[in-house]
């Protein structure tokens, strides 16, 4: 089996220094190095796709993914947020759940490095998006999601609120740890 792996490898690389104008190509050839746990040549196949085709939000998705992956919070947004854009409307819950996980990923690694406005910024985007969802849920009487929404958002304005205490707006932590409570 290591054998076979060296091998196709081998075949992906010759494959790569093709001139492709198939992004498709190109996605696969940086889902199979992924698989194999070559990252760079991840992220230079998915970018080479989305140069080719900026308009797929798998590509996007996939991406951000590898981003996330790698703990580059930052980029993985950014790639969500180009996926979001270039989604179709059956794809934008997920897409849009899926990024708030990385936000929220991003959130407390910026609140740890003490960059509690950045952390900020990040919970206030998650909380407005579990707003529209809460909504959304209440219209439809889905207690269900609701239920499992709850502690999320509490959690959230939790994170809110010592983001604002660390600014010094003691104020707007207080409003948001009564709206938690």
């Amino acid at each position: 089996r290591e054998g076979q792996l060296e091998e196709a490898l081998a075949f992906w690389d010759r494959v790569s220094q093709r001139v492709f104008t198939d992004a498709t190509v190109f996605f696969q050839l940086g889902t199979r190095y992924f698989r194999a746990e070559q990252i760079d040549k991840t992220v230079v196949m998915l970018k080479k796709a989305i140069r080719i085709n900026p308009d797929i939000a798998a590509y996007h998705m996939t991406l951000g993914n590898v981003y996330d992956y790698l703990q580059r919070y930052d980029d993985a947004v950014t790639e969500f947020r180009k996926a979001l854009e270039t989604s179709s409307q059956g794809m934008l819950l997920s897409v849009r759940e899926r990024l708030s996980e990385i936000q929220l990923a991003w959130a407390y690694e910026l609140f740890d490095r003490k960059d509690y406005a950045g952390a900020l910024k990040q919970f206030q985007e998650i909380r407005a998006f579990q707003e529209v969802m809460e909504s959304h849920y209440r219209k439809n009487n889905d207690e269900f999601a609701l239920k499992r929404l709850s502690p999320e958002s509490a959690d959230v304005q939790v994170q809110m609120a010592r983001c604002n205490e660390f600014l010094g707006k003691k104020e707007a932590a207080r409003a948001l740890y009564e709206r938690a409570a």
